[in-house]
């Protein structure tokens, strides 16, 4: 029976108990029982909680109908007729509210989903592991509810072919080596990418270069729960050369050209160096390089020319050695940043195809529009000698491909010679001169 249903029994032995009729006409003992009956009803409420006011207005009522009904009432073991009725109508109350309810949903537990995309490259003797940050749980939803990162890590007899390995042997043998808080996160972050960096530290340095390292990370929320680990990142580290340093850019018209010489030694001391090539970083900040390398693939040799670029920025290159031909490739660490800022000062090509037509008092010109994608506009220039004295005719440059010479006493000759400018202020050179007489 539910704790309802008891509840009422209990009232009905205490009100049968505390509620015979022809109670004695005594004054001192009608004052007891009024109490005694008091002290059950307080018990009976305390059991009922929000039914006891319901019950004692249904006791209230029956007594008042019992007493109308007959001034002397019927008593049925005790109780009589109204009381009896009441007591019934509580039961079936009671029944009804002892019926099945749902069974109670269970409490949501938010976990953030594993990560599948872990993974990582040798840089010098450092191993920088990359993946996306987390941004579902298992159900859907977007997190909400992470509270760190934790980053394992294996150390495993040397191979390059990786034997397979259950998440609970893993879980047995790795050792967690960062705890990273969802404060910190934003630190880590390059774009779309989260970026953690172990250097693993052996008592004897070449311990790195015989061993395999396997790596794993897992989301854990506010509950300490994850709901298991990444996919494993595997990689046998490799001895390789420190990267050598640029040497100071040079600016061309369509390209910065950089240079390096070759490291002659592994960072273990050993020789020949094992270089497959170089990769070249740029960035628009002096922090170590986040993004992929300039170039497709390793670079073979020792100059490079960026051709992607704008005159007036500030561009940060660095350099790495590549050790090995396959991706992902074990690099160097990144030589220092160098700042390099190129300069225009290049001048447009002159303007070519000039014709030139004679009229009265005025002579014409019109010529190519340049293919220079900073043009700013054109000048013209016009002498009476030849190849000398030309003096500037327009004081704004011209966006157009012609141009009116007027008011001019006919039957003289006049020479001129046009020049493109560009939009840092370089001029180009004169054109090819041209001569026309107006009628």
């Amino acid at each position: 029976m539910c704790g309802k249903l008891s509840a009422i029994l209990l009232a009905m032995k205490i009100w049968r108990d505390t509620s015979y009729e022809g109670m004695p006409e005594d004054g001192r003992r009608m004052k007891d029982e009024r109490s005694r009956m008091a002290s059950g009803k307080r018990a009976v409420a305390q059991r009922l909680g929000p039914f006891a006011l319901i019950l004692n207005i249904a006791f209230s009522s029956a007594i008042s109908v019992g007493r109308t009904i007959s001034p002397a009432p019927l008593i049925f073991g005790g109780l009589s007729i109204g009381r009896l009725c009441l007591i019934i109508g509580l039961l079936w109350g009671g029944l009804a509210s002892c019926a099945k309810i749902a069974d109670p949903r269970p409490v949501q537990v938010l976990i953030p989903r594993p990560a599948t995309q872990l993974s990582g490259v040798q840089r010098g003797e450092q191993i920088e592991l990359r993946c996306p940050p987390p941004d579902r749980n298992t159900n859907g939803t977007p997190v909400t509810t992470l509270r760190q990162i934790d980053i394992y890590r294996l150390v495993e007899n040397r191979t390059y072919q990786p034997a397979g390995i259950t998440s609970a042997e893993f879980a047995r043998r790795a050792q967690k080596i960062q705890t990273i808080s969802v404060e910190d996160l934003p630190r880590y972050r390059k774009g779309d990418t989260l970026i953690f960096t172990d250097t693993p530290a052996f008592t004897d340095r070449s311990t790195l270069y015989r061993t395999s390292l396997r790596y794993a990370v897992t989301f854990v929320n506010e509950k300490s729960k994850y709901a298991g680990f990444s996919n494993f990142f595997f990689i046998s580290p490799m001895t390789i050369p420190l990267s050598p340093a640029l040497n100071p850019p040079t600016g061309l018209e369509e390209a910065i050209e950089l240079s390096w010489s070759y490291p002659e030694q592994n960072l273990d001391g050993s020789r020949p160096p094992k270089i497959i090539g170089f990769n070249i970083y740029r960035s628009l900040d002096p922090d170590p390089p986040a993004g992929p390398p300039l170039n497709g693939e390793p670079i073979r040799g020792v100059r490079y020319q960026d051709r992607s670029f704008e005159f007036g920025k500030t561009y940060y290159y660095s350099i790495s050695v590549v050790a090995n031909s396959d991706s992902p490739y074990v690099e160097s660490l990144p030589s220092k940043p160098l700042a390099f800022t190129p300069k225009d000062i290049f001048p447009p090509k002159p303007p070519t195809d000039i014709s030139v037509f004679g009229q009265v008092g005025e002579i014409r010109l019109a010529w190519a529009a340049s293919a220079e994608a900073d043009l700013a506009g054109y000048s013209i220039y016009r002498s009476q000698t030849s190849g000398t004295g030309y003096e500037k005719l327009n004081k704004n440059l011209l966006t157009a491909t012609t141009f009116r010479d007027t008011n001019l006493p006919s039957g003289r000759p006049y020479f001129y010679v046009l020049t493109a400018t560009d939009h840092s202020g370089n001029e180009s050179r004169p054109s090819e001169e041209v001569h026309e007489i107006p009628e």
